[in-house]
């Protein structure tokens, strides 16, 4: 189960039987799926960077979806496949949400009777001063879920945006 903030949309539920994995397991999931969206940012900034003012650059990640999404919601789009790729790009957000807030949240783990080992996980913008909590826990499944979903949407819209 995840516990998120009210601001984050988690990706769907995965059940999966208890796993044991360890700290350097979910080291490397966080790297993986960073390093998933910066090959996603670099293949954007390549594709789109001429279309658009508004990617490329040393913008962030959300503002270069956004972009792409304006380009896509165009009366004359200069996109192929915007509908497509709206819905590409709405099922892609949670998993970048997530980029986002593991990218910047401390990790540990907790051993659960239910779930196993499980990565806990705490936005580190909330050390002292947020009254919205940033954290959650992620068991192995939803780990593995996530990094085949993310790079599996991640094909469809490079396959699907293909500039006219």
């Amino acid at each position: 189960m995840n516990e998120m903030s009210s601001s984050f949309a988690a990706p769907q539920e995965v059940t999966d039987t208890p796993a044991s994995f360890t700290i350097d397991d979910a080291h490397i999931f966080r790297s993986k799926l960073i390093d998933k969206f910066a090959q996603v940012e670099t293949w954007m900034n390549c594709k789109f960077g001429k279309l658009s003012p508004d990617i490329g650059g040393k913008r962030p990640l959300g503002q270069k979806l956004d972009a792409i999404r304006k380009l896509a919601e165009q009366a004359e789009p200069k996109l192929k496949n915007p509908a497509r790729i709206l819905k590409l790009l709405d099922q892609l957000q949670p998993y970048a949400d997530l980029r986002g807030e593991l990218a910047h949240s401390t990790l540990s783990m907790l051993n659960t009777e239910q779930q196993g080992t499980v990565l806990i996980y705490k936005n580190a913008n909330d050390a002292g001063h947020s009254t919205v909590k940033k954290s959650g826990r992620l068991t192995s499944g939803q780990m593995k879920h996530y990094l085949n979903r993310t790079e599996q949407i991640c094909d469809q819209l490079k396959s699907s945006a293909n500039n006219k």
